[in-house]
């Protein structure tokens, strides 16, 4: 039998015998998230927990994770390993957590989907317009509202990004439609709005229980 022909130069060729497969090349997403050293949780020294807290934890789901200390760096990679699917996106969310400030045992709860954790990013000019409202935003999210509580979470704002972690994807999504509302009008907190609000959530959140069970 005739050989077949060279593989292209972005395939790798696998020669058998007198036969050669094209296998197709695999590029791997890479992705880095910078941080400012002043920001990192004042508790921890990040390099040293760094190994067992964050390289390993990504490890086991098939990405590698390195820290750039002196570029202020944290960049993870797919390997041929990935878990593909909401890892890559939970794993993405935990080195977020780290640059807000959290410790870094937080990462592995978000890794295995323990910790529920979204991330909202406001753009401009919508990300300066919310950056005037955060303080009064969080005062009646977690204050007046009580809402940390009722929903499970905790809210976090950092460079235009509104992070949220929570018990259930439920309540991260409650989080999200009240940024929607502080966005679209001046006032997004009023008793019947966040009464609404709770019992959609309450609703959802016996739903996902009940599909669980």
């Amino acid at each position: 039998m005739a050989a077949l022909p060279c593989a292209a130069a972005n395939e790798n060729a696998l020669n058998h015998s007198n036969i050669i497969y094209t296998i197709p090349f695999k590029h791997f997403k890479s992705y880095t998230i910078p941080f400012s050293k002043e920001d990192l949780c004042k508790d921890e020294n990040l390099s040293e927990v760094w190994k067992t807290d964050v390289e390993d934890v990504f490890a086991s789901h098939g990405l590698s994770c390195t820290l750039k200390w002196n570029e202020g760096a944290m960049t993870m990679a797919e390997t041929e390993n990935t878990c593909y699917g909401q890892v890559v996106d939970n794993c993405f969310h935990a080195l977020l957590t780290i640059t807000c400030g959290l410790r870094a045992e937080w990462v592995e709860p978000i890794v295995s989907g323990t910790v529920a954790a979204n991330a909202f990013r406001l753009w401009a000019p919508v990300g300066m317009k919310f950056s005037r409202k955060y303080d009064e935003f969080i005062h009646k999210f977690e204050d007046e509202f009580v809402l940390a509580t009722e929903l499970f979470c905790q809210v976090l704002y950092k460079e235009k990004t509104v992070f949220v972690l929570a018990d259930t994807w439920e309540a991260t999504n409650v989080v999200g439609r009240l940024l929607d509302e502080c966005l679209m009008r001046n006032e997004p907190f009023d008793d019947a709005h966040v009464r609404l609000l709770l019992d959609d959530f309450r609703r959802l959140a016996k739903q996902a229980h009940d599909n669980e069970g």
